[in-house]
């Protein structure tokens, strides 16, 4: 899902794409993101049955600190995130 939409996202940069092209590139990105959301649902449904709410608010704060950690580094142009501090 992701990779599809990074590649339309790079469809969308060039110069000769058309209104109609947008459109469609626009309309795909919020498909695959509805996508996404559907399968995150599908999980939390799984993870309620065996894990706490706390639990699972904790695992996905960790997520987001992990993909915000891995921006940081390659921004850094490392792969460690520690570095740099």
């Amino acid at each position: 899902m992701n990779d599809d939409s990074w590649t339309l996202m790079r469809k969308g940069k060039e110069d000769n794409a058309t209104e109609t092209q947008y459109e469609e590139i626009i309309g795909k990105i919020c498909d695959n993101r509805i996508e996404a959301d559907r399968l995150d649902k599908t999980y939390l449904d799984k993870f309620k049955k065996i894990l706490t709410w706390k639990k699972i608010f904790l695992v996905q704060r960790a997520e987001t600190r992990f993909h915000r950690e891995m921006l940081k580094a390659m921004n850094r142009g490392g792969n460690d995130p520690k570095r740099g501090r």
